[in-house]
């Protein structure tokens, strides 16, 4: 017989957890080697944390403003992870993004650019 597994809420999943429809934004696609800018709305506080399928990690969706439109980051990359979690307030700045490859692994660096007024399309 197969062993069934389902996906458990991890701790502190309660304060995160959404009650609304999900709205459904289009990713953010990244190229290795070539950059590209993102903004936070002003009103940006921290990504969204969700249990990925297996149950056994975590992965992070942040809004953003990327071309003109509204759309999102999803990961669970260390890199870019610690590069967004490193510039303090995220809220109202423009960051661009880098995707590498470093040793066979994919590696991201992030670099503030300034603070913004964002405007949502």
């Amino acid at each position: 017989m197969e062993e069934e597994t389902t996906a458990k809420p991890q701790q502190g999943s309660w304060d995160n957890l959404e009650t609304g429809d999900i709205e459904r934004k289009e990713k953010v696609e990244f190229d290795i080697n070539k950059p590209l800018e993102v903004s936070f709305d002003s009103n940006f506080s921290n990504p969204r944390e969700y249990t990925s399928k297996d149950g056994k990690g975590v992965f992070y969706i942040f809004d953003v403003i990327h071309e003109n439109k509204e759309k999102v980051i999803i990961t669970s990359a260390w890199s870019l992870l610690r590069g967004l979690k490193s510039i303090k307030e995220l809220a109202g700045k423009r960051v661009k993004i880098l995707k590498s490859m470093v040793d066979g692994k994919q590696h991201y660096s992030v670099e503030e650019l300034d603070k913004v007024e964002v405007q949502k399309v």
